[in-house]
């Protein structure tokens, strides 16, 4: 961890408070004790610029000659004293131009008190961020926000801008140009900041980047592609000890181990999981294949006749915001250690999502429509829990971006928000979270390989093709193992050389959802985690939080342990997470613990039930739409007319709220003792549509379980697995099948296949 902050001066203040005032910041704030942390000062020699560098590193990256200084966070591929000498021997002016021929991921920050200047600057993915603070004294920079904001206003805790918060409630990140904190600006991606004589300029250097053409996109292209992925690897050269990379079954960290053993690097690789897991399951064919080391970190169950694990949730939450600046979610597993091992050089695949589209991933249309369904659904799933006057903060920056569809290319966009927000506001504090305990490099993120990627039209992203070419150049040994849940996208409807034997071998592998492997305790919130959420959210000292929150609608959830958002976990931890953050408990009593014990999930297999479709009872709300039953599949036929009648088809009669029928229906019994159910089935449509699926649970009175799950329906008949944890009391249970209206007035048709049920125990 570098870390750095300036403070220039507007007028004539007394410099020596500051010292003091940044070193109880730095007590206050920092996840490492103060006595493992190198400090350093320098001020200019008229007393205007103070320039704060601190590490827990071996080595300083601070320099200084004469009236000049120089720091900076991350790496580059330059050497520092190169680096250094030519910031110091050429004028600021020209500065911009050595900053842009840099590769790596950095933020720079330049001081020169003859001219009595301060300069900074940093990347477009901003994964080495830069934060800023003015008043009418002094204006302060630095890649802390929390300190920016704390040495800004001389207190001892930090303030909060609590209209800031919709957008951290929603995604888990601040997903716009906000921090949590009062005050404190954010640099734009690709920027040049500079404070001279009393006066800030701001200047975007990476502004026009101009798409190449289809025929551009040739082998030679794809040649000079790969080499400068390669050389994104060069400032790894700096180091002398054996390199260690996460490896997992998807298609990132696969490039990163491909590009390392193509330039004969000295590594070994890692996985985290159970044997079964598929990530684990390819990572050793992977590493068997490239003869390479490779270990399995299983994770800790601290009963294995009971099957439980425990975590301490709080202590957890307050560790990832200090090792985060307060601006990642708990339910993000970040590193929480504090202690810098200089003999550990970590690669990551993060960022691979550069290569593949970004957010045009999270939709299933890429049109404007598709960037309105990314903004104002994929974005903002948790709207109606935030108050509406701290929502529309969130939402105005949204619809900045949807207006700019109507001048750019959707596909386009949905590349550039990514790299913006979720790579610039997401990854950057993530990565904090590791740089405190080793180096870490993340060739995804260079700078010069993002800058290439940007004139790439985004389709040729999505499609994989992209990616495909540069592992094909690096290691072509890798490109027939199949992936953990995914296939090349190209390829998705058969073989595009028209190889089925090739195309089969490459069948993704699916997590067996009712095993230990498939498990994610922090989707517990509602169930395990409940009560410790509970009495930390509705505490008294939470007040701040509790005005934004809609806190019926929050209380409902914990209430019934019902919602219809799958992804209601990851809400949950963000409030729980927000709660704490706004307290600045995390700041004032660090060592607070509360654990909790969570079962791993049932997988006793206790029947395997077979559905024909003639025997559910199927019954449409939808009364325009039409249900057939052919051939053992349900297919309905549909218009999306924007009406306001939900479109749903359920099973076996009644209403939702009532139990089903046995003596009617004997397919609707759930056997005793079942804690965790199944749905299983092949389905498609003929245009892209979004279903959510629910599983109902009744006992002899009324209905006591009710969850759904989203399923995005492709073109191509895809396998889902659906998998549903629920009280053992159950008797009964429904299906019910909403199809999401896209309201454009198109007629679609969906069909599912082979339906059948799991009961476990």
């Amino acid at each position: 961890m570098q870390s750095y902050l300036a403070i220039g001066l507007k007028n004539n203040v007394n410099t020596e408070i500051f010292e003091k005032t940044f070193l109880d910041i730095l007590n206050t704030t920092s996840p490492v004790t103060s006595s493992k942390l190198k400090i350093n000062k320098w001020t200019s020699s008229n007393d205007k610029i103070i320039l704060f560098q601190w590490t827990n590193e071996p080595n300083s990256n601070i320099q200084n000659i004469e009236d000049k200084a120089f720091t900076y966070s991350g790496y580059t591929n330059v050497d520092d004293n190169e680096l250094a000498n030519k910031l110091f021997f050429n004028n600021y002016q020209e500065h911009s131009h050595i900053i842009q021929s840099l590769s790596g991921q950095f933020s720079i920050m330049y001081a020169d008190g003859k001219e009595n200047i301060i300069q900074c600057f940093n990347t477009l993915t901003r994964t080495e961020p830069l934060y800023y603070s003015e008043n009418n004294e002094y204006i302060v920079f630095g890649n802390k926000a929390i300190v920016v904001q704390m040495m800004s206003t001389m207190k001892n805790l930090p303030d909060y801008n609590l209209f800031s918060f919709a957008s951290f409630l929603n995604s888990g990140y601040f997903n716009d140009e906000n921090t949590p904190f009062n005050n404190v600006n954010v640099a734009k991606p690709g920027t040049s900041i500079i404070f001279k004589d009393g006066q800030v300029s701001i200047k975007e250097l990476t502004s026009n980047i101009n798409k190449l053409n289809e025929n551009e996109l040739n082998d030679s292209y794809y040649d000079q592609l790969a080499s400068i992925f390669i050389d994104s690897f060069k400032p790894l050269k700096k180091h002398s000890v054996k390199l260690n990379s996460g490896l997992t079954g998807g298609k990132d960290s696969r490039l990163i181990v491909a590009a390392l053993s193509y330039l004969g690097e000295d590594f070994k690789t890692h996985t985290t999981g159970f044997e079964e897991h598929p990530d684990v399951v390819l990572a050793k064919e992977i590493a068997n294949v490239m003869g390479i080391e490779h270990e399995v970190n299983r994770p800790v169950i601290k009963n294995e006749s009971q099957n439980v694990l425990v975590h301490d949730i709080l202590n957890r939450t307050i560790n990832t915001l200090l090792v985060t600046d307060g601006m990642l979610s708990a339910y993000e597993n970040v590193p929480l250690g504090r202690s810098f091992n200089s003999s550990i050089v970590a690669l990551g695949g993060n960022g691979g999502e550069h290569l593949r589209g970004g957010f045009n991933k999270n939709v299933n249309r890429h049109d404007i429509n598709g960037l309105n369904q990314l903004l104002f659904q994929v974005l903002r799933p948790f709207s109606s829990f935030i108050n509406d006057e701290v929502q529309s903060v969130y939402d105005e920056h949204l619809d900045i971006w949807l207006k700019k569809g109507n001048d750019e290319a959707p596909k386009d966009l949905m590349m550039r928000y990514y790299i913006y927000y979720r790579t610039g506001k997401w990854s950057s504090v993530a990565r904090s979270g590791y740089t405190n305990n080793n180096y870490l490099y993340q060739p995804f993120f260079d700078s010069r390989l993002i800058k290439e990627v940007l004139k790439i039209p985004a389709e040729n992203l999505i499609n994989d093709r992209v990616i495909y070419e540069i592992l094909i150049r690096l290691a072509p040994q890798l490109v027939d193992i199949p992936f953990f849940a995914d296939r090349w996208n190209f390829e998705k409807k058969g073989p595009i050389d028209g190889d089925i034997d090739k195309w089969k071998k490459r069948e993704p592998l699916i997590t067996n959802m009712q095993s230990k492997g498939g498990f994610n305790w922090r989707r517990t919130t509602l169930k395990d985690l409940k009560d410790a959420m509970y009495e930390e959210i509705f505490s008294t000292h939470n007040q701040k939080i509790l005005n934004i929150i809609n806190q019926s609608e929050v209380k409902n959830l914990f209430e019934t342990g019902i919602s219809s958002n799958r992804e209601i976990d990851m809400f949950m931890w963000n409030l729980y997470t927000a709660s704490i953050l706004t307290s600045n408990d995390w700041l004032k009593n660090r060592e607070r613990t509360r654990e909790v014990e969570i079962r791993l999930p049932p997988t006793h297999l206790l029947e395997n039930r077979e559905l024909n479709p003639s025997d559910l009872g199927l019954k449409n709300t939808d009364q325009s739409g039409t249900i057939s039953t052919e051939d053992g599949a349900i297919k309905y036929n549909f218009i999306n007319e924007g009406s306001k009648v939900n479109k749903y088809i359920y099973t076996f009669e009644g209403n939702f709220t009532t139990p089903t029928n046995l003596n009617k229906y004997e397919k609707a019994v759930v056997p005793k003792e079942s804690r965790l159910t199944t749905l299983n089935f092949d389905a498609k449509a003929n245009t892209p549509q979004t279903l959510l699926v629910f599983f109902m649970g009744y006992d002899n009175k009324s209905r006591v379980f009710n969850e759904s799950r989203r399923v995005n329906l492709g073109t191509d008949l895809k396998t889902y697995s659906l998998s549903y944890e629920h009280q053992d009391n159950l008797e009964s249970y429904k299906i019910a099948i909403k199809t999401v209206d896209k309201k454009d007035a198109s007629s679609n048709v969906w069909d599912i296949n082979n339906l059948g049920v799991k009961f476990y125990k």
